[in-house]
């Protein structure tokens, strides 16, 4: 047998599913980054690499020579925002 749905409650249930996944969206929060590389020469024949890190929305930059220090950097930067607290953790 079929079932015959009103308009309403299909309109109901696509609210619903819309209102979810409004929810996931808002609390889905992304950053966008953009990194840049360059070799920088400190001595003869001694070449080392530097690193540039920019948060595209606020447009805060950073600075690194390790790539040990980027993604601590990136941790810090985050936590700025809000997003996450110092130690990496997700913020509440």
């Amino acid at each position: 047998m079929l079932s015959v749905e009103s308009a309403t409650e299909r309109e109901g249930k696509v609210k619903e599913g819309y209102t979810a996944m409004q929810k996931q969206h808002e609390r889905a929060q992304s950053y966008l980054f953009t990194i840049r590389m360059w070799q920088e020469e400190v001595g003869p024949d001694t070449v080392e690499w530097r690193g540039k890190v920019q948060l595209v929305t606020g447009g805060e930059v950073r600075y690194f020579r390790e790539w040990t220090t980027l993604v601590p950097l990136l941790q810090i930067m985050l936590a700025q925002t809000g997003a996450v607290k110092p130690d990496g953790q997700e913020a509440d």
